[in-house]
């Protein structure tokens, strides 16, 4: 943050201070200090008002809150003064995933590999409306092709996790989302799935 925020001093251009605001936005909320992201978010509104990045990220931390009415509040917004971009299309997806909203997921999801091949959290998000249609097989062939080019990334693995759970691998389903953990042990979709397995009998 103290580098991103010594960037801000050196004469940067526009364009270049909305990105680091929002990414010491996206810093704060990697590591889940919400209200530090807030602040930081107001900030940025304060010098751009109708930023659709801007919007976008409220609605993002509204989401991270688990507060969806607020988020689409948000996108409300972007619709009514600004365009909708890749950040905004982002938090639509995780809107639909959250409200089981299954076309409204491939839509936007398809929308957003359309536009960027391998879309991380595109392709997660398919791979879960997959495993809430019953079709955990299809999910796992999804994360396993050639258009899977970030394996690393937290998000296709918990997603990984719960299809391997509902194919029948428990013990390799666990061992994943320990590894998320262990490395994202604040990652919201990781804390979801883990908690899920707690309170589900059915679950691994």
């Amino acid at each position: 943050i103290v580098l991103r925020r010594e960037s801000l001093r050196d004469g940067a251009t526009e364009a270049l201070q909305l990105r680091t605001y929002a990414a010491m936005v996206d810093d704060y909320r990697f590591v889940g200090d919400w209200d530090a992201a807030e602040a930081v978010l107001a900030e940025g509104l304060g010098l751009w008002p109708r930023s659709g990045l801007m919007l976008s990220l409220g609605a993002e931390l509204a989401i991270d809150r688990g507060d969806l009415d607020q988020a689409q509040a948000w996108l409300s917004l972007v619709d009514h003064y600004s365009s909708r971009i890749r950040r905004t299309r982002h938090a639509q997806l995780r809107i639909a995933l959250a409200d089981g909203d299954a076309e409204g997921v491939d839509e936007i999801a398809q929308a957003l590999l359309r536009a960027e091949r391998g879309n991380v959290l595109a392709m997660a998000a398919l791979a879960h409306s997959l495993c809430d249609r019953g079709e955990p097989e299809e999910a796992m062939l999804l994360l396993q092709s050639a258009e899977v080019s970030r394996r690393g990334d937290a998000s296709l693995m918990v997603a990984e996790a719960r299809a391997r759970a509902l194919t029948g691998d428990p013990s390799g389903a666990r061992a994943l989302l320990k590894f998320v953990l262990a490395r994202h042990p604040l990652d919201r979709d990781a804390r979801v799935l883990e908690a899920t397995w707690k309170t589900d009998p059915s679950e691994p």
